[in-house]
């Protein structure tokens, strides 16, 4: 089996390494299939660049990211989220990162092309975009709650500035993909403020 990729190095953060590798360090615990998927994460870590967190770039692929897969023979996009060993369960759209094609994301940036070839033939693969990207989530949750909320017709049932602008959010929904990230890039997409909106503290989101 050969895989190639049009990418440039792959990028993780240190959290993700830190706690992949301490997988591989137990990979004893781990069935006799997947000791070969193992050396395969270990070879890939090993030629990755380390950044940090706050640092990685929003269209990596990181640990927990969904992320939206064309198959480039079939014209199919699929979607998956690149879980930790233990967690996937294909069935509902959740890739180990010990499976082949995850190990190949792990650390990809959308529209890199993969060729995939195996004995029965090849299979080639775009990434299409990033979906959801918990690092990425949780600066743009930050930026939003400690900037604004608009005053003035950004937001439904949002008022003049003598009204308080409110807005709640469910504890499970903070914790689910496409929340504030996607409602500040969605309002805002350019990452500025309007000039008319207001600062508003955390305890707002409670």
């Amino acid at each position: 089996m050969e895989i190639t990729m049009t990418v440039a190095k792959p990028l993780v953060t240190r959290v993700n390494l830190e706690r992949l590798q301490g997988f591989l360090d137990s990979g004893k615990s781990f069935r006799d299939r997947d000791h070969t998927h193992l050396e395969v994460l270990s070879q890939k870590l090993e030629s990755v660049e380390v950044v940090p967190t706050h640092e990685i770039p929003r269209d990596v692929v990181t640990m927990n990211s969904q992320v939206a897969v064309r198959d480039r023979d079939a014209s199919r996009v699929s979607i998956y989220t690149l879980m930790f060993p233990g967690s996937g369960d294909i069935s509902k759209g959740k890739l180990s990162v010990l499976d082949t094609i995850g190990t190949v994301l792990l650390g990809s940036r959308a529209g890199a092309l993969i060729d995939w070839r195996v004995p029965g033939g090849s299979r080639r693969f775009r990434v299409e975009e990033i979906l959801y990207q918990p690092e990425a989530a949780r600066k743009s949750e930050a930026e939003f709650t400690s900037t604004a909320i608009p005053t003035t017709g950004g937001i439904a049932g949002a008022g003049s500035r003598d009204r308080e602008s409110e807005v709640s959010i469910s504890s499970s929904a903070k914790n689910t993909p496409h929340t504030w990230a996607a409602v500040f890039r969605r309002i805002c997409p350019s990452g500025s403020v309007p000039p008319d909106w207001v600062r508003v503290g955390d305890s707002r989101f409670h």
